[in-house]
């Protein structure tokens, strides 16, 4: 198992623990209300807010300290499927011209999906295939905004787009496949990195460390020669 199936394995653990403790110390206090005792009921009252306030205050300040950062040209984004990783990268960027309405520029972005072979724990069977857990791709400009991909746009591109992988395609330890996603951005704006993420919300958001927890920075995937196109 490498460190980061560790960390992820431990942010599971602990949010799991803790909300079983949670569970344990509300029946204790819902019991000695119950009973009338009141010396338990202010101990566990009190160990129910500590417990909520302290893991409440740790999924905030690892939070916080973890800033946006964009991935250099090429650099892998990894994503956890708790037994083993997916890696993903922007292997293509090109600008394609007007979009079919003429009411923007259209933007093609390829995406490589990499199944890590080395970062699969010892009790998950080599040859078992994986289906990657769903993804959400949005381009990122540089004024910050985000936008979501469009249909494929033409029969000119059938061709590219014939070779093109869904993205939630299964695939083996050490397959790869790419996927091509196209952008409609308004006249005059500029795209800066992709931004990819976890489709699925619960509990993401209570996971200490998770990209979707509360101020939590995402990383980006730079667009290889973006500069060309400023």
């Amino acid at each position: 198992m490498t460190p980061s199936n560790i960390s992820v394995v431990l942010a599971t653990l602990t949010l799991l623990g803790s909300a079983g403790l949670l569970l344990v110390v509300v029946g204790v206090l819902l019991w000695a209300m119950f009973r009338r005792q009141s010396r338990v009921v202010r101990y566990a009252g009190f160990g129910a807010l500590a417990l909520v306030a302290g893991y409440a205050g740790v999924l905030v300040g690892v939070g916080l300290a973890s800033p946006e950062r964009t991935l250099p040209p090429g650099g892998e984004k990894y994503f956890c499927e708790i037994d083993c990783h997916l890696a993903y990268s922007v292997t293509g960027f090109r600008k394609l011209g007007a979009s079919p309405g003429e009411t923007g520029v259209l933007w093609a972005v390829t995406v490589r999906t990499r199944f890590d072979e080395r970062t699969i724990a010892s009790w998950r069977p080599r040859e078992v295939p994986l289906s990657p857990g769903p993804r959400l791709v949005r381009l990122v400009s540089a004024d910050r905004r985000r936008f979501e991909p469009i249909a494929v746009p033409g029969r000119a591109l059938l061709g590219d787009s014939a070779r093109s992988v869904p993205l939630e395609t299964e695939l083996r330890p050490g397959e790869s496949y790419q996927t091509m996603f196209y952008f409609e951005l308004p006249d005059g704006v500029l795209p800066k990195a992709l931004d990819l993420e976890d489709a699925e919300q619960w509990p993401n958001p209570l996971v200490i460390g998770h990209e979707q927890s509360p101020f939590h920075g995402r990383t980006l995937l730079a667009l290889p020669g973006v500069e060309s196109h400023g």
